[in-house]
């Protein structure tokens, strides 16, 4: 049978994640990320702190924290990131030491789901 064509289904927590630099966790708030949670990260900071430009949103300016990442640069666009983020993925971990967590988009309802379903396991 031919292979089905088609976009590829998304699964959560597929890739590897990556140990990231001291100046990447500064932006990202955490020390272990999948690529594809990292770049989720990074638009979230970009969003808060308003670092795109209003005449070109392709356009980031590169506040201090940001611009650590990015090799110095005050300015880059949203195509020229990945390469400054990859030197700040510093080494495959295993999978087990990466928790994937959903980052809410645009919910501000203060709901969070906690971690103590594992409180309740018990060995029978």
């Amino acid at each position: 049978e031919p292979k089905e064509k088609g976009p590829p289904k998304k699964k959560a927590g597929v890739q590897a994640p990556y140990r990231l630099s001291d100046a990447l966790r500064a932006v990202v708030g955490k020390s272990i990320l999948p690529r594809p949670q990292v770049t989720q990260a990074l638009w979230a900071y970009i969003r808060e702190n308003n670092l795109q430009n209003p005449e070109d949103k392709r356009e980031i300016i590169c506040d201090s924290l940001l611009s650590r990442v990015m090799g110095g640069e005050s300015r880059v666009t949203m195509f020229s990131m990945n390469k400054y983020i990859t030197p700040h993925m510093l080494e495959k971990v295993d999978r087990s030491k990466y928790v994937h967590e959903d980052v809410a988009k645009e919910d501000d309802s203060g709901e969070e789901s906690g971690s103590d379903a594992e409180s309740d396991e018990e060995s029978e």
